[in-house]
């Protein structure tokens, strides 16, 4: 189980946006998601946008160490004229960084804005991943010359 906690800034609308989802079991970062996209495996946990938590995500192991995108609906691959999110985790191999998020809603009745991100942040929440860096940081500690 891994949970990702992220916040995106913006010019206009809602800033920020944040949220975290749980994608489990965790992603095998060597593998691209199969058959494109899961929902089964994942869980919008909060956000302050109104979403409903039934979201989608599709990871793309490439050469740029890999790619994780969260969206709703189903099968949006970018905002429009309809209400959906897309946020994009690049690096996801190495350490995820966050690429953007941008979502659409409807101001007015029939209108949808979408709003783009100009920065923001993900934070991974593995507790394999934090016991082992807590563990490097009291081997640092204790032995700062065996472990820089």
């Amino acid at each position: 189980m891994t949970t990702f906690n992220f916040s995106a800034n913006y010019s206009q609308g809602t800033n920020p946006v944040t949220g975290s989802f749980t994608i489990t079991p965790d992603l095998d970062p060597n593998h691209s998601t199969p058959n494109g996209i899961d929902q089964s495996n994942i869980t919008l946990d909060r956000c302050n946008l109104a979403f409903p938590p039934n979201v989608f995500f599709r990871y793309i192991q490439d050469n740029s160490n890999g790619l994780l995108q969260v969206y709703f609906p189903a099968g949006l691959q970018g905002t429009g004229s309809f209400p959906g999110f897309l946020l994009r985790i690049t690096d996801f191999k190495t350490t995820p960084k966050f690429e953007d998020l941008n979502y659409s809603l409807e101001t007015q009745p029939g209108v949808f804005t979408t709003f783009n991100s100009t920065g923001g942040s993900v934070l991974v929440l593995n507790p394999f991943r934090l016991l082992l860096e807590r563990l490097r940081r009291l081997l640092h500690k204790l032995f700062p010359k065996l472990f820089p």
